[in-house]
């Protein structure tokens, strides 16, 4: 039996050149045994084909947001500013009901809580950190990521495609819908949430499915 490299057989499933299948087999098993943290992620049987090349594949699977392309950031700076300008202009001695009743306490009150939402959405906006999720072409390892700053990589999480064992859809009726990302083993991956995958969270995870139909998805109410 001659010994046939990793990337051979790699090449071989990809090119479908002369390898026998027989010893291709032989050679994977005993990978797999001696390797088993590596075999899901070099194995190219794993992972359809399309997922490494395939363009409209990457772009489906390419989601990135920023802090000024988010709603909320510059809400937080509007109505901070709002609230702080209120806070500066008002006299607190005119802030007085038709009924006579004043609340002289709530105009300071205004100028604080304004000045904390303000700097927190300006401070959003001007770092801009990043959040988003991708598939990457060389591994095919599904990559995500948050609060990433400039040239810093974030907080980062990874998980090869078949080590995924369930997608749980967690549904709110205050808010927005969470969701998160479970091993086979039923280790919730790190940093993985709603932030990282786009808004529509069932369509993602029925792409995911198609291509690898042993993912569960969990919808909870």
């Amino acid at each position: 039996m001659c010994f046939v490299p990793a990337r051979d057989i790699r090449n071989a499933l990809i090119n479908g050149n002369g390898l026998e299948n027989s010893e291709i087999n032989r050679q994977e098993q005993r990978f797999d045994q001696g390797n088993p943290h590596f075999s899901s992620l070099l194995n190219i049987r794993h992972y359809p084909q399309p997922m490494m090349s395939d363009r409209h594949f990457q772009e489906q699977f390419y989601y990135e947001r920023s802090a000024r392309r988010d709603i909320r950031a510059w809400g937080m700076f509007i109505i901070g500013t709002v609230f702080f300008y209120a806070g500066l202009t008002v006299d607190p001695r005119s802030n007085c009901s038709s009924s006579g009743e004043c609340a002289p306490w709530l105009v300071p009150i205004a100028l604080i809580v304004g000045a904390a939402i303000g700097l927190g959405g300006l401070g959003q906006l001007l770092a801009n950190p990043r959040r988003g999720s991708r598939f990457d072409p060389e591994s095919g390892v599904l990559i995500w990521w948050q609060n990433r700053v400039g040239t810093s990589d974030g907080d980062v999480g990874q998980i090869a495609p078949t080590d995924i064992g369930t997608i749980r859809i967690v549904k709110r009726s205050e808010g927005s819908d969470e969701i998160h990302l479970y091993d086979l083993n039923g280790n919730r991956q790190f940093y993985f949430d709603e932030e990282v995958i786009p808004h529509d969270q069932e369509r993602w995870s029925k792409a995911m499915t198609d291509r690898w139909p042993h993912i569960q998805v969990e919808i909870v109410e």
